[in-house]
């Protein structure tokens, strides 16, 4: 009990001093010490701030009691295993501890080495989110300039080594080596002792002295361990450290011998291995591994060629089929693997590789080293099947390609399980798989487009083997195999990078071979190759052949090529995007050396550049990507006129999905373009249409490109869990089991009909005459050719459409998916579309499909008036016979109402206010007018009885008999939803009356900004508000000093969202004081405004899908500074009824003004104004014409 009690008053104490971020117990903790340290998510970034799981990452400083270096890190970032994991204080929302019974052995410190401080940074459970501190001090320790934490350990007598510093001293023959150590305080003696391999020997001793210094010569090179002992009155402290001493031999310059190539050079005979480094100018190079026990030896001095260009050395004595971990260290403090290697050994990583994707890893843990890579002779080459030689590959303008994220693909992120998953693909119909990239990337979990060994497939997914079946099986099946290739940068491990690296400003040197010391474009991520220098056009030619030859693959799509250019534009987007002869010639010189190596390989190109570029790349043979995303987003989610005829181009992989885009199912869940009965935020509509897509896709000709799961309707954002992060899978364990949803895979069928129409039938749709009417709402697509005439129609709009199209030709027609006829007497016929409702017809009638793949939704319930709000009294008409039911519902005689209403946002389910009672209020009543029509009549804010400061945005319902055993439900068998006008305004301004010196809050409400469509910002995560102000006058609508950058999440105009709403976002601010550059004589009359998301690709306008304007309230002086006293009269003036008005400029409108400048009345209608109703007094009067705005005071009696 009293322990308790003290726990309860340490953590109390805790809250009750003075906050920061870490604290420990007890205070001024020294090494023995069983510690806890307590960690306070509410200080300092807070972005821990609400987390349901803490770890510490940490480590310790060991060089120095105000060091910042960490060593012995005991954490794995990213991975939720345990290993740090804190503990949430009891009562406490932010309060974490962790407890370590012995600093040194949590650490894994040896003994003999001082701990001076505990470094630490906090992180949530899969690394997306940090704590970290605010630079300074605090009781007990400090944050650094980045956020790291450092908690003092209190030590009394300690001795450093503080010399040599680097672990290898690379010396000429007679060269001495200083050695120093420091002692806390002055000790009584201070020693110092060295180990050759036969035991520590002393070299020197002083007393009374707290430094001690000696010179030592090595004779040769060796490794020893130096030993410093500080004897102080009482106590005895000694520290060690390791050293490898290298007397440096004379470097052979030799030629390279003929028929070596740079990198691991494999000869008949298994016990050696000839080793090529490329590393112009270096001095000298040692290669380092498990041969040599990873120490520097004199026999293992690479030759130089006499051009000074290439390393080279024969090394023998190895066994056969052994792997042998190794590096190259250059100049003797850069340590390397080989670029060219194709296997690497990560001591990071690796341990986190399961043994049933890649058994048997070299065990590899020298994380002093870092990245190393891996050699074996005797290798088994890998046996490619008869199969290789005879299978084609699809022509380039007919490729179908599936593009394919092994990590989130499978749950096991396995190449062997990828083989075996080629049927899905098969039956999907595509001919081509693109993998993103898999060759050695940073970290496992990745995108894979930081690459760092370029020959080495990463092992994350399998065996380079496991690659090679792989391939070999999807040729096999017909698939063409593409790699998506990282050529415009690598990341920091790479060998090339680190060769030639300027620390000092943490980039690429300027003698770099390969790299630019700051990249010529936008965009760039990782460091920039150098495209115009013979090393990178070099190792680019060796990449690509590599992968092409050793790995089969049948062509790449090339990662940012607008970025292969020194044409140095780092800011300017658009200029970066405009025609560039120079990357022009690059590109063209690359491809023409890929067709070297294999005349018919794909080369495509993420290029987005000017059309003329583009253009003279096609031409050349290449291929271009077409983001179409943003169009065919548009178009599920009702935007109907919106043109698609761009996407028929024989040059361009087109797409509606990839890696890089917002899902169009995740679009579709945010939409907010609807009807009452109709809304593609409804997912079945939504995958509905989405097939709809499909036919206006895949049909119309040139290359074509889907993203994983497209064909299941995927919706997860692209930034869940971080935009590279791993997303849910589409199946399997723990996935979100889309498959096994009928409307999913009924989703998956129908794409994989289109596709196959279109594969089984290459004649037509990619040979036969194409016409084609794609910007209307109702779209439509035909193909003649003489085996088979096709013929494509659909509604992309949110309501019905009527519409005559001619077909082909006359004669019988056969609809695809239904397998219905149409027997036309001529060419033209008339649609009757529901929306989303599409058919493809063929001039043969081809096989049967499953049925019910395609469905066309009609409204089961219809309201009049057709649009209604909370507050109108509306009539539900049901459609009885139309309703998907469970139990016999069309005979009953009875039907009642069960519902509720949505309050809480437009894209909210959550019912409320429920009626679902089979009572009289609820009953429909059968019409005497309409068969088959059932009516009830109600006031929704009434017969819900939802307040009036509620909004309702929706109801939802179902149809139930009197005992409630039989129940009618809507499209597929889901609730029947009506949506509401809003009654909301859009924008609010408190106070009401304002000026140009008021302080103000602008609350903006997204959800009731959906007149036309513009309501993009229900659901977003940060809102701005674009505005600007108008001093013209009050009819004018052009902003002058606009305040916003358009796209730039920059904090310029950012709102905050307001408490317990969805979608109310505010904004507060003194006009005069915001808007800058306003002239100090200007009258401020209108501040208009639209509203945004972070990136500018949303927006929120008024109801009717136009800018927002709201007027300043106009003094008198005001009022009476701006009347107009030119050729315009208003007579009678005062007036009792009816004004007029005569000018000789033409008459547009007028506006009446109170002398608070609140608009009271507009007239179209100007030479008589009804200025009936309005109280006594005086008022502005402001007429538009068409030379401009005059302003006239009247007076009402």
């Amino acid at each position: 009990m009293q322990k308790i009690t003290l726990s309860i008053l340490f953590v109390f104490g805790l809250l009750c001093s003075q906050a920061q971020i870490v604290k420990v117990t007890p205070e001024n903790p020294s090494l023995n010490d069983e510690i806890e340290i307590f960690f306070d998510a509410s200080q300092g970034t807070q972005g821990l701030v609400g987390t349901t799981n803490v770890y510490m990452h940490s480590g310790v400083v060991i060089d120095q009691p105000n060091g910042t270096a960490w060593e012995y890190v005991k954490g794995n970032w990213g991975e939720d295993d345990g290993l740090g994991k804190m503990t949430k204080v009891a009562g406490q929302d932010d309060l974490w501890s962790i407890k370590i019974s012995n600093i040194a052995a949590y650490y894994g410190v040896p003994a003999g080495i001082n701990i001076f401080r505990l470094s630490m940074v906090f992180r949530n459970a899969n690394g997306s989110s940090e704590g970290k501190g605010n630079p300074g001090d605090f009781n007990g320790g400090s944050v650094a300039s980045n956020g790291d934490i450092y908690i003092d350990i209190a030590v009394n007598n300690y001795v450093q080594i503080l010399a040599p510093t680097e672990p290898s001293l690379y010396l000429k023959d007679g060269e001495p080596v200083s050695f120093r150590a420091d002692a806390s305080t002055e000790a009584t003696k201070l020693s110092l002792y060295l180990d050759q391999g036969k035991g520590f020997e002393l070299l020197s001793s002083v007393n009374n002295s707290q430094t001690i210094d000696f010179d030592y010569t090595p004779k040769v090179t060796q490794k020893a361990s130096l030993l410093a002992e500080a004897i102080f009155e009482a106590d005895t402290q000694n520290i060690s450290k390791e050293y490898q001493f290298v007397i440096q031999k004379t470097i052979s310059t030799v030629e390279l011998p003929l028929g070596l190539k740079k990198g691991i050079n494999y000869t008949e005979d298994q016990s050696k291995v000839t080793l090529v480094l490329e590393a112009p100018q270096k001095d000298f190079v040692y290669v380092v591994g498990d041969f040599t026990n990873w120490e520097v030896k004199d026999e293992f001095l690479m030759n130089q060629t006499p051009d000074g260009e290439l390393f080279w050395l024969e090394i023998e004595n190895l066994t056969p089929s052994k792997e042998y971990v190794f590096q190259y260290w250059v100049d003797g403090d850069i340590k390397i693997g080989d670029p060219y290697a194709d296997k690497v050994a990560d001591p990071w990583n690796d341990n986190y590789i399961p043994q049933d994707v890649y058994p048997n890893l070299p065990s590899y843990q020298r994380t002093d080293f870092g990245i190393a890579t891996v050699l074996k002779t005797g290798q088994k080459a890998f046996d490619w099947g008869q199969s290789e030689n005879a299978w084609q590959k699809p022509e380039k303008e007919n490729l179908i390609i599936y593009e394919l994220l092994v990590r989130d693909f499978l749950g096991s992120h396995s190449y062997k399980d990828l083989a075996d998953t080629l049927s899905y693909l098969k039956t999907l119909g595509v001919n081509a798989i693109e993998l993103m990239p898999i060759m050695e990337f940073e970290g496992n979990e990745s995108w894979g487009y930081n690459p760092s060994y370029f020959f080495a497939p990463d092992k994350y997914y399998g065996s380079k083997d496991d690659l090679k079946n792989f391939i070999q099986k999807a040729h096999e099946e017909g698939f063409a195999v593409i790699l998506d290739m990282v050529l415009n940068h690598a990341y920091g491990q790479n060998a090339m990078v680190k060769m030639y690296w300027d620390a000092a400003n943490s980039r690429p040197a300027a003698d770099s071979p390969w790299f630019n010391q700051e990249p010529k474009h936008p965009f760039n991520v990782g460091y920039d190759f150098n495209h115009e220098s013979s090393y990178t056009q070099s190792f680019v030619d060796d990449v690509n052949a590599y992968w092409l030859n050793e790995f089969h693959f049948d062509g790449f799509r090339f990662d940012l090529s607008k970025g292969f250019t020194q044409t140095n534009n780092p800011d300017n987007i658009d200029k970066w995007g405009q025609k560039d002869d120079s990357r022009i010639a690059i590109l063209k010189r690359m491809a023409s050396k890929i067709w070297e190596q294999k005349e018919d390989a794909y080369v495509i190109l993420e290029h987005f550049a000017a059309n003329n570029e583009e253009d003279e790349l096609q031409a050349s043979g290449m291929l271009t990507w077409g983001n179409y995303t943003h169009t065919y987003g548009d178009l599920l989610t009702g935007k109907a006129t919106t043109d698609i005829s761009g996407v028929a181009d024989l040059g361009k992989v087109a797409y509606m999905e990839s890696h890089d885009e917002e899902r169009l199912i995740y679009k579709a869940d945010n939409s907010t373009l609807k009807t009452t009965t109709y809304d593609t935020n409804n997912e079945l509509i939504a995958l509905n249409r989405d097939k709809m897509l499909a036919a206006f896709f895949f049909t119309l000709p040139g290359p074509k490109m889907m993203w994983q799961f497209q064909e299941l309707g995927y919706d997860v954002a692209i930034d869940f869990n971080g935009r590279v992060g791993n997303k849910p899978q589409a199946w399997g364990e723990g996935g979100l089991g889309y498959y096994e949803q009928k409307e999913r895979r009924d989703l998956y069928k129908a794409y994989a009909a289109i596709i196959n129409l279109v594969q089984n039938n290459r004649a037509t749709f990619s040979e036969g005459t194409v016409k084609s009417s794609l910007n209307q709402a109702v779209k439509s697509i035909s193909f003649e050719a003489e085996e088979m005439d096709a013929f494509i129609v659909g509604n992309f709009d949110i309501n019905a459409q009527s519409k005559e199209i001619a077909f082909p030709k006359k004669g019988k027609w056969f609809d695809y998916f239904s397998g219905d006829s149409l027997n036309l007497s001529t060419e033209k016929h008339v649609f009757d579309l529901s929306p989303g409702e599409f058919h493809i017809y063929t001039s043969v009638k081809l096989e049967e499909l499953e049925g019910g793949l395609v469905t066309t939704f009609e409204p089961i319930v219809f309201t009049e008036p057709e649009s209604f709000s909370a507050g109108t009294d509306v009539t539900l008409n049901l459609r009885a016979n139309l309703a998907e039911s469970e139990g016999d519902f069309k005979d009953l005689d009875q039907i009642f109402l069960a519902a509720g209403v949505v309050t809480d946002s437009p894209n909210s389910v959550d019912l409320k206010y429920l009626k679902i009672d089979p009572s009289p209020e609820n009953e429909f009543t059968l019409s005497s007018t309409e068969e088959n029509i059932w009516q009830l009549s109600l006031n929704p804010r009434a017969y819900f009885g939802v307040p009036e400061q509620e909004e309702i945005y929706k109801i939802g319902l179902y149809l139930k008999s009197k005992d409630t055993l039989t129940q009618g439900f809507g499209y597929g068998k889901e609730l029947i939803w009506l949506n509401l006008k809003s009654e909301a305004e859009v924008v609010k301004i408190n106070p009401k009356e304002f000026y140009k010196g008021t302080p103000i809050t602008i609350t903006f409400d997204a959800a009731a900004a959906n007149g036309s469509g513009t309501a993009g910002l229900v659901g977003a995560k940060k809102v701005y508000m674009h505005a600007g102000i108008i001093t013209a006058s009050l009819f004018d609508e052009n902003w002058e000093y606009t305040k916003g950058n358009w796209g730039q999440d920059d904090g310029i105009g950012q709102m905050t969202k307001v408490s317990g709403s969805d979608t109310k976002w505010q904004i507060t601010l003194t006009p005069n004081k915001y808007f800058s550059g306003v002239p100090a004589s200007a009258t401020w009359y209108r501040i208009g405004m639209v509203f945004r998301n972070e990136d500018g690709s949303l927006e929120g306008k008024s109801k009717t899908g136009g800018d927002i304007f709201m007027d300043f309230a106009l003094s008198e002086e005001v009022v009476l500074a701006t009347e107009s006293r030119q050729n315009i009269l208003v007579y009678p003036n005062p007036s009792e009824g009816v004004l007029k008005v005569q000018s000789s400029e033409k008459l547009k409108g007028a506006n009446l003004f109170n002398m608070k400048g609140e608009k009271l009345r507009t007239f179209e209608n100007v030479k008589y104004l009804n200025t009936e109703g309005l109280n006594s007094g005086t008022y502005i009067l402001q007429i538009l014409t068409e030379k401009g705005t005059h302003s006239k005071r009247i007076f009402i009696r």
